[in-house]
């Protein structure tokens, strides 16, 4: 069970990208997790892979092979929402693992929701409130949220479909609360636990967790340390559970001594019905 499996490499935002060893079990952990959590597909089933099966969309094939599921790979190799819907309206009991900005680029076709497209998992970016907002009214309770990293591949927290509905917009800017199998915390800076409301690193352990990055012993013993997964996130929990993800620890921006997340700036400016999108930085003034 603790044999490698598979070397996933992380996105890299902070430098060149790192080799995560994902071992059988961690594999089987991030399985039993999904199959507990968010869908129960049989084989009359298809996961249709919109985004790229070498990264997210990929490590949703084990629990649909293990229940006997059709995988469905798009003829255009690439993200086109018509084609996407198409393959939904054909194939039987379709979910997919799609970018925030896929599903927003859905919610553009105009289209509805296609009769056998069960479940979209987002994540791998914000998915702002506003955009979820219009897209479960477009497409309705569709949508399953994760957050989760490949050193703890798709299997942090999350969001079930039913979380969704009558959501106030606290819970729908959330990244939901801990998944099964996995014990979430939020850590202040002198390495003790942060209290409701109060914001701090996000870590995690279990089953799902990394061995450490492959030929990489510096960045394992920063990533992983008593037993816990630093994620570099920022983030704090309210006192229903609910963990709001601030920012990337590296995204702050630190004006006057306050700390400014960029997530939350862009969620305001997206109210306003003159802004079609918003990318926030810091910039010396």
């Amino acid at each position: 069970a603790a044999t490698l499996a598979w070397l996933f490499y992380t996105s890299g935002t902070t430098g060149r990208s790192k080799g995560a060893m994902l071992t059988h079990r961690n594999l089987m952990a991030m399985t039993v997790s999904h199959l507990a959590d968010f869908d129960s597909p049989d084989h009359n089933c298809s996961l249709v892979h919109g985004a790229p099966m070498s990264h997210g969309s990929g490590l949703y094939i084990p629990p649909y092979v293990l229940r006997g599921a059709r995988q469905v790979i798009p003829e255009s190799a690439a993200f086109d929402p018509d084609e996407f819907l198409d393959l939904c309206d054909y194939h039987p009991g379709c979910s997919a693992f799609l970018a925030p900005t896929m599903v927003q680029r859905l919610v553009q076709t105009g289209r509805s929701c296609p009769q056998n497209l069960q479940t979209v998992v987002y994540g791998g970016g914000p998915m702002y409130v506003d955009s979820l907002k219009k897209a479960m009214a477009a497409f309705g309770p569709i949508f399953v949220q994760l957050y989760g990293q490949g050193e703890s591949p798709m299997t942090i927290t999350g969001l079930r479909r039913a979380d969704h509905v009558d959501a106030d917009a606290a819970i729908l800017g959330s990244v939901g609360y801990a998944r099964s199998g996995v014990d979430v915390a939020v850590l202040r800076e002198d390495g003790n636990p942060a209290s409701t409301g109060e914001i701090g690193e996000i870590v995690c352990r279990g089953d799902v967790v990394m061995t450490g990055y492959w030929n990489n012993l510096d960045a394992t013993a920063k990533a992983l340390q008593d037993g816990w997964l630093r994620t570099g996130d920022i983030g704090s929990f309210d006192e229903r559970g609910f963990l709001t993800l601030r920012d990337r620890s590296k995204d702050v921006v630190i004006s006057g001594g306050s700390n400014i997340y960029p997530r939350e700036v862009e969620e305001i400016l997206l109210e306003h019905p003159g802004v079609y999108e918003a990318g926030v930085v810091g910039a010396p003034d």
